[in-house]
């Protein structure tokens, strides 16, 4: 089946990934950067072989891909979702798979200039995810697993409809917002400017259309 054989590919991804991990830990010095504080800055060493680690947690994710598509292969509202979950799917396994490689990127360059390169090297991949789900957002048909599952969506299909077509838009916004927030962490030499967006985007893809879902469903007076 396609869509399985998407899985087993992100799944044989993040083998590959941690295998390459595992090597580049070789050359690492024994003790590394495994933690930054809020401003970039490097505030805990730890042991080389605590980067491997980092490469389990996008292959836990594939296999949590795997057992869900399995526990709901035969559940009629997310088979109509399919192509939105494989987009959401492939686009998680290759964010998670990039970070994984920051504490060796890190690690290589002890820590110097961390603080200046974390913005791009985070901010960026989050902008992308949220511009590429907002183009799909949409689309998605009311389930219990993907899309905004609130009160009043799940009450309502008409609920549901237009509060993902108008929260399609948002999101790609918010996916903007993180971008430029990224650029401009980057110049200004900081991470202010990135945790800023960081807070508008979830307020502009989250709160936003949860808003909207309550007004909408209780101007439409549904009980």
């Amino acid at each position: 089946m396609k869509t399985n054989r998407i899985l087993h590919g992100i799944l044989w991804a993040t083998i590959c990934n941690l295998a390459a991990l595992a090597a580049v830990t070789l050359v690492l010095p024994d003790q590394i950067p495994i933690h930054m504080d809020a401003l970039g800055r490097v505030d805990a060493m730890g042991p080389r072989w605590a980067v491997p680690l980092f490469g389990l947690i996008p292959l836990l994710l594939a296999l949590g891909m795997l057992l869900y598509r399995r526990l709901t292969q035969n559940n009629p509202h997310t088979r109509a979702n399919r192509r939105v979950e494989n987009i959401v799917f492939g686009c998680l396994g290759a964010l998670f798979l990039l970070l994984s490689w920051l504490p060796p990127l890190v690690a290589l360059t002890g820590g110097q200039d961390a603080s200046r390169l974390l913005p791009l090297l985070v901010g960026i991949p989050f902008g992308l995810l949220f511009v590429v789900l907002g183009n799909y957002m949409g689309t998605v048909r009311p389930n219990h697993y993907l899309g905004l599952r609130v009160k009043w969506t799940l009450a309502s299909a008409e609920v549901w409809r237009r509060t993902h077509r108008m929260g399609s838009y948002w999101q790609v916004g918010a996916g903007l917002v993180l971008l430029a927030g990224s650029v401009a962490a980057f110049f200004a030499g900081g991470t202010v400017w990135l945790l800023a967006a960081f807070c508008a985007a979830l307020l502009m893809a989250v709160a936003v259309p949860t808003w909207y879902a309550w007004r909408l469903y209780h101007r439409l007076q549904i009980h």
